[in-house]
């Protein structure tokens, strides 16, 4: 069995995308949703009444994990809630099935998730890492470093429900995020270079939306002058202000990063190919 496992914090159109585009190529979804953001604050489930609006009321292939964190041991303490969050994400599945683990805005390219299925059904001990473009604010913006060539990021993560027993995807994501040399990681770890990429759409809707994303999430991997700058009023201005084409930086005003123009055709190709998807183009685009 193939299973899509990620996380959901309200991101309506990005969940619709989700089951829609990998539906057929996927055996099992599993969503996890609580009930408090990873910054620790109270926040309604409403999951369920998204996958009844969607017409996935009752589907089989859909689990849905609803987690209470009213009861964690340390509510202020943001990575105890994300790690115990994450830790449902490996619920359902057994060690012979093929789990990828998400965040619900990464996106990989359906065409060839049988070509990742193949590699860890060989190679069980193997981490899969996919490879994503990493776009931002609208679907026509891709962060880059020097300006020219558009910015990647490796994820989401493939592997055995056997490699996922051992290595629990709340220790798994911070290890790659970190990054380092191949041989460093304690567990094997791989990628393909010869495929289309997928796509991060990282900080897509409105201003509400975004605001609400940046107070939800905890930062907790950052140091604390950068966690502080998050934040701040003024990186909040700069996400309610922001203009892709006439700022120096990033949405949240990373100077190492620009945006630069990026072509989305093959993705709205793919979700053409499932059915009438305007809507979520519009939000893509921020129309």
């Amino acid at each position: 069995m193939v299973i899509d496992s990620f996380l959901f914090n309200g991101e309506l159109e990005l969940l619709e995308l989700r089951l829609k585009v990998l539906y057929n190529h996927i055996d099992r979804f599993t969503i996890v949703e609580g009930n408090r953001t990873f910054r620790g604050d109270p926040k309604s489930m409403v999951c369920k009444e998204y996958l009844k609006t969607l017409g996935f009321n009752d589907d089989p292939k859909i689990k849905l994990v609803e987690v209470d964190l009213t009861s964690i041991d340390n509510i202020s303490d943001p990575n105890a809630i994300e790690n115990k969050c994450r830790s449902f994400l490996t619920k359902h599945c057994n060690e012979d099935d093929v789990l990828i683990i998400a965040d619900i805005d990464e996106l990989y390219h359906p065409q060839y998730l049988q070509k990742h299925i193949d590699f860890v059904n060989a190679n069980p001990d193997t981490l899969l890492l996919n490879n994503t473009y990493n776009l931002q604010y609208q679907v026509n913006y891709v962060l880059s470093i020097d300006g020219i060539k558009p910015d990647f990021c490796r994820v989401p993560f493939i592997a055995k429900g056997s490699f996922w027993e051992l290595h629990k995807p709340s220790k798994v994501r911070p290890e790659c995020g970190i990054g380092g040399h191949i041989d460093s990681f304690p567990y094997k770890i791989s990628w393909f270079e010869d495929i289309k990429l997928g796509w991060h759409l990282s900080w897509m809707g409105n201003s509400k939306e975004r605001l609400h994303k940046l107070n939800s999430h905890s930062w907790h991997l950052e140091p604390e002058q950068v966690r502080k700058q998050l934040r701040s009023n003024s990186t909040k201005e700069q996400i309610i202000n922001f203009n892709p084409k006439t700022s120096p930086s990033d949405l949240l005003g990373r100077g190492r990063f620009s945006l630069i123009e990026f072509d989305y055709t093959e993705l709205f190709k793919i979700m053409d190919n499932v059915g009438n998807l305007s809507h979520i183009k519009k939000y893509l685009l921020n129309n």
